[in-house]
């Protein structure tokens, strides 16, 4: 089963928001590409970053985090995609 791993790094001062707008963009190009390409998407697994500030940046708290990366998951991962896990 393909793992699809994009990541967006935890360097630098950006905003946990920040990170949900460019996860998102990211992860909405990267099926955009697997679809174009022909990946069957129900066999596949995302291993995603969770949305988190910079290290350099102010923390986000716990539930902001899980609130910022469940929305993120919900706006960017097709429905046929059968499973995320975090590691």
């Amino acid at each position: 089963m393909p793992i699809v791993e994009p990541e967006v790094l935890m360097e630098g001062s950006h905003s946990a928001e920040v990170c949900q707008e460019v996860t998102v963009r990211v992860l909405q190009e990267v099926y955009r590409h697997l679809i174009m390409n022909g990946v069957v998407l129900e066999a596949t697994v995302l291993k995603p970053n969770m949305v988190v500030a910079g290290a350099s940046a102010e923390k986000a708290s716990p539930e902001q985090v899980a609130l910022l990366t469940v929305r993120t998951l919900q706006r960017s991962v097709p429905v046929a995609v059968p499973g995320i896990l975090f590691l």
